[in-house]
């Protein structure tokens, strides 16, 4: 087996305290004891396992990748990227893959699209969905259609 480690998993462990050090290196020996013991990612992350571990009442993830090469022997190759709390973990983990050149990135499908255009607008999503709705009210938009029915019912 062979186990090599990624910079942003060293700045990390030489940056934390002594207990925390210890911990990573007792979550590093089970990972390397049972490589396939971590969630698989999918998506972007393809290829990635991320295991978790607590200490001090606080959650940590490890993210390595596992590539064993058939050969006479098996030979098992873990690489570590990066280890930390969720927070942001798997953006910084994607923003490291892709300087590294092992990431691509995936086109944004149905919800970034959308989420591109509210940005393009200013906050207002004046796309298919809001066609549609603007059809079936028969041309004006919700809050008129409202406000009108709201006015004449309080006039009678």
């Amino acid at each position: 087996m062979i186990v090599s480690y990624k910079k942003p998993f060293i700045q990390l462990v030489k940056k934390v305290n002594r207990p925390l050090q210890l911990a990573i290196e007792d979550a590093v020996k089970v990972v390397c004891a049972n490589p396939k013991l971590g969630e698989g990612k999918s998506g972007d992350l393809l290829g990635i396992y991320v295991y978790k571990f607590r200490f001090n009442r606080q959650e940590y993830l490890m993210a390595y990748s596992l590539e064993e090469l058939e050969g006479a022997t098996t030979l098992v190759w873990i690489d570590f990227y990066r280890v930390g709390s969720h927070e942001n973990f798997y953006l910084d983990l994607k923003r490291f893959l892709r300087q590294q050149g092992g990431l691509v990135k995936a086109k944004k499908g149905g919800g970034g699209d959308v989420r591109r255009r509210r940005r393009e607008t200013g906050g207002r999503d004046n796309g298919r969905i809001g066609l549609c709705m603007a059809h079936r009210l028969g041309g004006r938009s919700r809050s008129r259609s409202r406000s009108r029915s709201r006015s004449s019912s309080s006039s009678s």
